[in-house]
């Protein structure tokens, strides 16, 4: 469902940046993400307003991988008519690439180069591969990759990152990266006019009072896993007012009845409601960001999903 969102964004982001030309650079799984396909959604909708018209689209292609096959169904769907405008082509990589991504950033010396790269694969092989961008001999203008919430990976402190954050910072073959996040801190303080959730700021103080980085907040990892707890410690509490020890089916019963209006639970994310029918947290809004691993990210938009 964040996947949704997300394309849907950046699709209105991308046409304010007047990007023109694309590359998809995705996945070719069995599965499906409903986060993930929200969160394409959103982006979409940013990139919709930066008059796109060539981009470059990659994927990992290795199985039972459901992220970076929901990731590119999403951008198939929510930028349809680039996709058919590209010719309808992927470029698809494996694990530990090295020489696909030399080919594959290529394409950028052709008559027609794109700048935008939809980037369907995980997080793990986004430093690599923007390395490879940062390196490319030619198309020395600004290229702007669009990819899912697994680009958080860039925030934390590892050896691998350090050289993709770099290269997100040079003005030489600069390179930008937008993604639409599973929670995002700046947003949930009030960034964008956005109402602050008071959830988050008790979380964030408790961080701080048991001797937690709050820096490490900046994921959104830690925020989600608190809220899932929450979630279901709230469904075991009510299923116990009938059975002192609720079977997990009678837990799942209860996820479902949790609503706004009856049993609501208020997470450091916002508020959590669970649809009943597909199992999947409904989400009314999900910003877009610019990945800036050095500070605060910079907001581009927040987007309805429905």
């Amino acid at each position: 469902m964040a996947m949704v969102a997300a394309a849907r964004a950046s699709g209105s982001v991308l046409q304010d940046l007047q990007i023109r030309r694309w590359l998809l650079v995705g996945s070719q799984i069995d599965g499906s993400s409903h986060a993930r396909w929200t969160a394409a959604a959103s982006t979409a909708r940013e990139l919709s307003r930066r008059r796109l018209d060539h981009r470059l689209v990659v994927t990992y292609n290795e199985e039972n991988d459901r992220y970076a096959e929901a990731l590119f169904d999403a951008f198939k769907t929510h930028f349809a008519d680039y996709w058919k405008r590209s010719g309808s082509v992927n470029n698809p990589f494996g694990k530990d690439p090295g020489i696909e991504f030399d080919i594959i950033v290529g394409s950028l010396c052709s008559a027609n180069p794109p700048d935008t790269i939809l980037y369907g694969g995980r997080g793990k092989d986004l430093p690599t591969f923007i390395q490879y961008l940062s390196h490319r001999k030619c198309h020395p203008e600004r290229v702007t990759i669009v990819t899912g919430s697994d680009a958080v990976r860039l925030l934390t402190d590892s050896p691998e990152n350090k050289q993709a954050v770099a290269a997100l910072y040079t003005k030489e073959k600069p390179i930008s990266l937008i993604y639409s996040p599973l929670a995002e801190p700046a947003v949930l303080r009030g960034g964008a006019s956005q109402s602050t959730v008071a959830q988050y700021g008790r979380l964030e103080q408790t961080f701080r009072d048991i001797g937690f980085d709050p820096a490490h907040l900046r994921t959104g990892w830690a925020i989600m896993s608190h809220d899932a707890l929450l979630t279901c410690a709230r469904a075991v509490r009510l299923a116990a007012l009938s059975v002192p020890i609720p079977p997990p089916r009678k837990v799942r019963d209860h996820l479902y009845l949790l609503s706004p209006l009856v049993n609501s639970v208020q997470g450091a994310s916002g508020g959590i409601e669970i649809d009943p029918e597909t199992g999947n947290r409904r989400v009314e809004r999900m910003p877009v960001l610019r990945l800036l691993p050095r500070g605060e990210p910079d907001i581009l938009g927040v987007y309805p999903v429905r």
